[in-house]
C-alpha cells in the first residue's frame, strides 16, 4: 500500500527534476515567490509530460512506434535532427539518454494517479526492449549508439555497434516490469561484456554488440584486491564507480 512517505518521496523527486531541468521558462516557473508551492511545480511537470507525449513520439520512417525522440524544439516541437558527415539527416532515439524522462513519467503516475504517464513510459520501454536489441542482448543506446527513427536501424560509431554506458543510470525497475527476460539479458551482457578481469571486477567502458559474452558469476576475487584499490585511479574507478553503471 502506498504511504504518505512514498508520495512525499515521489513529490520531492518530481520537484527536483523540475528545478534541475528547467522544464518551463524561468519567469513562468518562478513568478511571485509567495505563490510557489508543490502543486505549481507538479502542474509544470505535468504540462511538460503532456507536451512530450503529444509531440515527442516516433512518427517518422516507415515504422511508427511509441518510443520518444531525443529532443524537441521548444517553439516548433520539431524533433532534433543530427547531421552526419555525409549530410544525411537523422532523427535519433537513444533510450539511455531518456532515463530521467522514464523516471519522471513513472513517478508522475504515482503522484497524480493518471495512468497515461506510466503507460507511455512502459510502452516506449517495451518497444525498445523488443526491437532495439543487438544479437547479444545489448540495446542500441548509450554513448556510441542509438536508433535512427528515419531509417529504422542502428546509428552511431561502428554503425552503432559499440556499446557504452556512462552516467546514464538505467531505470531498471521499469525495464524489468515490462520485460524481465530481455532486461535480465541486457544486465547480464553488460556485466559479461564490460568486465575484462572478473578477479578484480576490472571494467572496460566499451564492448561489442555482435560478440557473445558469458558472465563468470563463480569467479573469485583476488586475495590482494584491497591492495589493488590503492594502486591507481583506473582500478579504483573500475571497482567502486562502474558498479553504479552495472
Amino acid at each position: 500500500m502506498e504511504t504518505s512517505t512514498d508520495r512525499n518521496t515521489v513529490r520531492n523527486f518530481v520537484i527536483s527534476v523540475m528545478l534541475v531541468c528547467l522544464l518551463v521558462p524561468a519567469g513562468a516557473a518562478l513568478g511571485d515567490e509567495t505563490a510557489l508551492s508543490g502543486e505549481r511545480y507538479i502542474k509544470a511537470v505535468t504540462r511538460f509530460a503532456d507536451t512530450v507525449i503529444e509531440h515527442g513520439r516516433d512518427t517518422y520512417g516507415e515504422k511508427k512506434s511509441p518510443v520518444f525522440v531525443d529532443g524537441l524544439h521548444v517553439k516548433t516541437f520539431e524533433p532534433v535532427r543530427w547531421k552526419a558527415d555525409n549530410y544525411q539527416s537523422h532523427i535519433m532515439s537513444n533510450y539511455a539518454s531518456q532515463q530521467a524522462l522514464m523516471r519522471t513519467l513513472d513517478s508522475l503516475t504515482a503522484l497524480t494517479g493518471d495512468v497515461r504517464y506510466r503507460q507511455a513510459a512502459e510502452d516506449a520501454t517495451r518497444y525498445t526492449l523488443k526491437n532495439f536489441t543487438s544479437p547479444n542482448g545489448l540495446l542500441f543506446w548509450g554513448g556510441h549508439s542509438a536508433w535512427d527513427l528515419l531509417l529504422d536501424k542502428p546509428f552511431g560509431e561502428e554503425d552503432g555497434r559499440k556499446h557504452e554506458l556512462e552516467n546514464h543510470r538505467p531505470y531498471y525497475p521499469i525495464m524489468w516490469r515490462v520485460n524481465a527476460d530481455a532486461t535480465r539479458k541486457v544486465m547480464e551482457t553488460i556485466w559479461a561484456g564490460h568486465i575484462v578481469d572478473w578477479q578484480r571486477i576490472d571494467y572496460n567502458r566499451h564492448c561489442k554488440m555482435q560478440q557473445e559474452y558469458t558472465p563468470k558469476w563463480d569467479a573469485e576475487f583476488r586475495d590482494d584486491i584491497d591492495t589493488l584499490l590503492e594502486q591507481g585511479d583506473a582500478t579504483r574507478t573500475s571497482v567502486l564507480l562502474r558498479s553504479m553503471v552495472l
